[in-house]
């Protein structure tokens, strides 16, 4: 028996109709993955190449990389066409992915009854800090070498 001539038992192959072709072609505009595509039409990612094979078509990976772009274009278009008709959010989001504009934010701190907020010199206390962390770790020191050996911590 030649490949691909069965004999009569199992499933028969799947095939894509012209109008399950568009519909692939469809979803593959819209960014559905392989595998919502696969589950859509009950089959594995072989089987869908099998049939595109059958069909003429590239396979499957080869089909996306040609279409997919069909769909982000459109999907431009159609928020380009947004923005011309004066959508606010289409503007403003345009804006800032093609033209680099962001929100202008400005922030103003004040202290009690919105006078100047008070500072206040650290470095002496750093200083002061610094010189207690090494007395304390000299008189670790100190004790640690002044204890017997067999005497419990």
């Amino acid at each position: 028996m030649a490949k691909g001539e069965g004999n009569g038992a199992g499933r028969p192959a799947f095939e894509l109709s012209d109008q399950d072709f568009e519909r692939l072609v469809g979803m593959i505009r819209i960014q559905c993955t392989r595998d919502e595509i696969c589950n859509i039409f009950g089959v594995t990612d072989k089987t869908l190449n099998n049939a595109l094979e059958r069909r003429g078509q590239p396979n499957f990976s080869a089909l996306y990389k040609k279409h997919q772009d069909e769909g982000r274009a459109s999907l431009r278009r159609q928020q380009w066409k947004a923005a011309e008709k004066g959508n606010p959010t289409m503007l403003i989001w345009l804006g800032k992915q093609m033209l680099g504009q962001r929100d202008a934010s400005s922030l103003e701190m004040s202290g009690p009854n919105g006078g100047p907020i008070e500072s206040k010199d650290v470095s002496a206390l750093d200083a002061i800090n610094s010189r207690l962390a090494r007395i304390a770790a000299s008189e670790e020191t100190a004790r640690d070498t002044s204890k017997p050996d067999d005497e419990p911590d």
